[in-house]
């Protein structure tokens, strides 16, 4: 018969097949019988009888295997929350810190600034994917911009402009402004050791300023 492997099946089916292995021991069925009946070892069979006649049924329930919950994580569940909330809420240069954005180097800083607790880079990328955090190319906010007025223009101005052009039967334009150089965009290239490569280029550099309207139906 070919071995079952049931390391991988849940625990309401693992426990169904150490119940069966009990009814048959105690049917009089022989160890070795019941352990190829019930797909188990005969160790597990002699562990799951054994632990019946000594208690009752909920002793035949196999226990829980491999580590124990944060069993090897160095910082504790409230360090974990300090630092998820600095990396969610803070920038590392807000923090007195060299770098602007999250990397391991810089979460592994702040585990060593905050708690003294050094950690390798490999282990200190195994927090950020625990707290479903991934690696990201950020998103370019000005300085400049006010939320307050953004959030007053969309919910006050907007709608009276809107509300203007829909009894005047007028078209509302929103303009944009760009600027454009004409400048190469230097790439990597592969070429042998001791010989960087040479590309012609303009010295002299062109700007041009471009203005247009799109509207709604653009």
């Amino acid at each position: 018969m070919e071995k079952v492997d049931l390391r991988g099946v849940p625990d309401p089916g693992l426990n169904e097949h150490r119940r069966r292995s009990v009814e048959l021991r105690e049917a009089g069925v022989t160890v070795p019988e019941t352990a190829r009946e019930c797909e188990l070892s005969t160790h597990a069979v002699v562990a799951a009888h054994k632990a019946f006649q000594q208690s009752v049924w909920a002793a035949v329930k196999a226990k829980p295997t491999g580590r124990s919950y944060r069993s090897c994580r160095r910082l504790s569940a409230e360090q974990e929350r300090q630092v998820q909330w600095l990396v969610q809420d803070r920038t590392p240069d807000q923090l007195k810190m060299s770098c602007a954005l999250w990397t391991r180097l810089t979460v592994s800083e702040l585990f060593e600034a905050r708690f003294g607790i050094g950690l390798t880079m490999f282990d200190t990328g195994k927090y950020p994917k625990r707290w479903w955090s991934s690696s990201q190319r950020p998103l370019k906010r000005a300085c400049e911009q006010s939320p307050v007025a953004v959030s007053q223009w969309h919910n006050e101005s907007f709608p009276t402009i809107a509300q203007c052009a829909k009894q005047e039967e007028a078209e509302i334009q929103r303009g944009y402004e760009t600027g454009l150089l004409s400048d190469d965009v230097r790439v990597r290239g592969y070429a042998p050791k001791g010989t960087t490569p040479a590309v012609r280029t303009y010295a002299t550099h062109q700007n041009l300023s471009v203005m247009s309207t799109v509207t709604n139906k653009s």
